[in-house]
C-alpha cells in the first residue's frame, strides 16, 4: 500500500538554512519558523530573487508539497519519481514533478553543475513524507550518495522505516565528516541498531560537535531499551 504521511523527525536537526542566490555572494536567510529548507535560486519568473519576507510567507513546507503532488499525481507515483530522482535520473524532462515538489527555480540553474545533485536531495527528502517498500533499494543505495544532505535525508528514512539493512552503513556515517549526517546516523541506529552497533553510539557521546553529543545521549537509552539492555 502506498501512502503519504509525515515520519516524526521534525526536531532532527535536518534544517538547511535559505540561500538567495544574488550576484554576488549569497545572502544566508533563518532558519523559517516551520522548520523546512530550502536552497534559494533566481526565480521562475526570471523577476530576480525573492526578499526575505517574501521567501518566508510564499513558500510551504515540505510536508505541504508531498502532500499536494500525492492528491495531484497519487502516491503511488509520488513515491516511484522521487525515487527515480533518488537514484539520479535525469530531472530536465520532469519540471512540473519538481516544482510540485517544492522547486522554484529556473532549470537551467538546476541543470548547471554542481547544483544537479538538488534533484536527488528534493527526491529523498519527498520519500520521508511518502513512502512504499518498493523505494527502500533507492533509499539505501542514497546512503552512499556523495552530498551529504542526499545522504541525511536518506539516514532519517532508514531509522524512520526502520530499514535494518541500513545499519552497517549508520555505523560508516557515524564517521561522516558532516555533524547532521552524523546526527542522522546516531538517531538511525536507535532503531535500526543492534548490541555490535552500541560502541558506534557511544563513540558519539563524546563528538566534538554539541548537537551530535546531544543526540547520541538521546539515542543510548533507547537503544538500551529496545535491546533489552536496561539491566
Amino acid at each position: 500500500m502506498f501512502h503519504c504521511h509525515i515520519l516524526n523527525h521534525e526536531d532532527e536537526g535536518m534544517m538547511a538554512v535559505l540561500q538567495i542566490v544574488r550576484q554576488g555572494p549569497a545572502k544566508v536567510l533563518p532558519h523559517h519558523p516551520q522548520g523546512w529548507s530550502l536552497i534559494g535560486v533566481p526565480l521562475a519568473s526570471g523577476e530576480g530573487c525573492a526578499s526575505e519576507s517574501e521567501a518566508m510567507s510564499t513558500r510551504r513546507s515540505p510536508r505541504e508539497y508531498v502532500r499536494e503532488a500525492c492528491l495531484r499525481y497519487g502516491a503511488a507515483e509520488v513515491a516511484r519519481r522521487s525515487a527515480a530522482l533518488l537514484r539520479g535520473a535525469d530531472p530536465s524532462g520532469d519540471e512540473d514533478f519538481l516544482r510540485a515538489l517544492g522547486f522554484q527555480g529556473e532549470m537551467a540553474w538546476l541543470l548547471k553543475e554542481p547544483n544537479a545533485y538538488w534533484a536527488r536531495v528534493w527526491g529523498a527528502r519527498a520519500l520521508r513524507y511518502c513512502w512504499h517498500d518498493t523505494v527502500a533499494d533507492a533509499v539505501l543505495a542514497g546512503l552512499h550518495d556523495d552530498a551529504w544532505r542526499v545522504v541525511e535525508h536518506c539516514a532519517v528514512i532508514v531509522g524512520g522505516r526502520e530499514l535494518a539493512d541500513g545499519a552497517p552503513t549508520l555505523v560508516v556515517l557515524s564517521e561522516h565528516p558532516v555533524p547532521r549526517v552524523r546526527v542522522a546516523a546516531a538517531r538511525g541506529l536507535a532503531t535500526v541498531g543492534e548490541r555490535e552497533h552500541i560502541p558506534s553510539v557511544l563513540r558519539l557521546a563524546d563528538d566534538p560537535e554539541r548537537i551530535v553529543r546531544a543526540a547520541a545521549e538521546q539515542v543510548l537509552p533507547r537503544l538500551r531499551h529496545r535491546l533489552d539492555l536496561d539491566h
